[in-house]
């Protein structure tokens, strides 16, 4: 078999192309050859020139060396390609072994496991606490509606005593004088609490409504006298009813210069309606400056309490026995004591002089 003649079929390439690309030459009127103007080519016939360039210079001697490279190096990545793909492959078949099925002796040994570890945690052989224990949910108790206590059935059974109490009109304003075991009467107003046993909730004419602290019930606290509410009423008119009142006045007030002598039994009348007493007289109020207060008496009604205690219009009230008054509260409190006490003293200044009245309540 000859061997192919790889240069001859170049050359013959190359002649080719330069006749075709010489222009046939035209002999003029001198009978000379002149190269004959080249005729205009279609843009088709351009770029297959251009493409048989390429392909000549492509297969041209100088470059096989260069494709003989190319072909190597392709030849060496596909092989180490591949091999590598199969030795990897090999690899994870190898570490990664196949999944097993548990068998029945394992199964039976985590479920003996298991149940040894639940014995162990339920004897607590270390005394050790839960944290997880000790956070019990607790339920929120529904928190009842506190409703003030307007009424009441059942009596208190606190060891409370109602001394006296002063209902007004403007609720605020009451007070009732409450003595708990061992200790003195003290004024409460509406809202107050007593030693956190009660809270009084409703102040009236000698009995007060109160909200047991302790059971949360409504109770009452009262102050009337049975006997004398068994007695009967006597209607008089006005004016026999005041002419009545001076003549009981007489009859149970004693006055011997500042002492004034006043029987148990009219001091008892008297008290038994402050919110009454209040309004007898008018009491306008001045702030010392050292702080204490002073009350001018005015517009005191004839036959009233102050007219008993020997008060007149514009009599200053400046000490309740001996001590200066600090604050209404003292003469709230002076009203809760008139009723157990056998003596009390006022230090009053009528006309620019101070003078000292003492009171003594006798049978």
């Amino acid at each position: 078999m000859s061997k192919f003649n790889f240069l001859g079929l170049i050359k013959k390439l190359k002649e080719k192309f330069r006749k075709e690309k010489s222009p046939p030459e035209i002999p003029d009127q001198n009978g000379q050859s002149n190269p004959a103007l080249p005729h205009r080519k279609s843009k088709s016939s351009g770029k297959d020139i251009l493409s048989d360039q390429a392909l000549i210079h492509a297969f041209d001697p100088e470059n096989r060396h260069f494709w003989q490279k190319i072909f190597v190096i392709a030849l060496i990545a596909s092989i180490t390609y591949i091999f590598g793909s199969l030795v990897a492959t090999k690899l994870v078949t190898i570490i990664i072994p196949k999944k097993v099925a548990p068998s029945l002796n394992a199964m039976a040994k985590k479920d003996t496991l298991l149940a040894d570890l639940n014995t162990i945690k339920r004897v607590n052989l270390f005394n050790a606490k839960d944290e997880k224990a000790k956070k019990k949910v607790v339920k929120k108790k529904r928190l009842e509606k506190d409703v003030p206590c307007e009424t009441a059935k059942v009596k208190s059974s606190l060891s409370l005593k109602l001394a006296n109490t002063v209902a007004l009109q403007n609720r605020v304003k009451s007070m009732a004088f409450i003595e708990v075991t061992g200790k003195p009467a003290a004024g409460f107003h509406e809202t107050d609490k007593i030693d956190n046993m009660a809270r009084v909730d409703k102040i009236e004419r000698l009995i007060i409504y109160i909200k047991n602290l302790r059971n949360r019930q409504c109770e009452y606290i009262s102050n009337v006298d049975k006997k004398a509410k068994e007695k009967k009423i006597t209607i008089m008119a006005p004016d026999e009813g005041k002419k009545a009142i001076r003549e009981t006045m007489k009859k149970k007030i004693r006055v011997e210069g500042n002492k004034i002598f006043i029987k148990k039994s009219l001091k008892e009348e008297m008290l038994k309606d402050i919110g009454k007493i209040l309004t007898q007289a008018r009491a306008i109020q001045i702030k010392n400056p050292d702080g204490s207060l002073e009350f001018k008496m005015v517009e005191i009604e004839p036959g009233s309490i102050y007219s008993m205690l020997n008060l007149s219009n514009g009599d200053i009230i400046s000490k309740i026995d001996g001590k200066p008054i600090q604050n209404l509260n003292d003469i709230m409190s002076m009203f809760g004591r008139i009723k157990n006490i056998s003596n009390l003293s006022l230090t009053v200044k009528r006309n620019g002089e101070e003078k000292t009245k003492e009171y003594s309540f006798e049978n």
